[in-house]
């Protein structure tokens, strides 16, 4: 993953295309997945956080009423919604 960057620069100066190529597309590939997969778990973290903060205020189990992680995620994501409406709505009234 790091290489990859170095060695397309290398393949490049010399004019080897094929090599540059294949090095490239592995590479960048490879660098994009780590990317998308590290951002994909940082998400789910702050559901998680998120939903651990309801049920701590709520005095609630988010988990008794959502049996699968996309209705947690539609539950969380409604009510960052709903906060948002009455906080735009707090701010017209001033």
């Amino acid at each position: 993953m790091v290489s990859a960057p170095i060695l397309v620069r290398i393949f490049d100066l010399r004019g080897w295309t094929l090599a540059r190529s294949a090095v490239a597309t592995i590479g960048y590939f490879w660098m994009a997945w780590i990317f998308l997969a590290t951002v994909a778990f940082l998400v789910s973290d702050c559901l998680f956080v998120a939903s651990a903060g309801i049920d701590f205020f709520l005095k609630t189990d988010l988990r008794l009423y959502c049996s699968s992680p996309g209705i947690l995620f539609g539950v969380v994501a409604g009510g960052r919604l709903l906060l948002e409406i009455g906080r735009a709505s707090c701010r017209e009234r001033v």
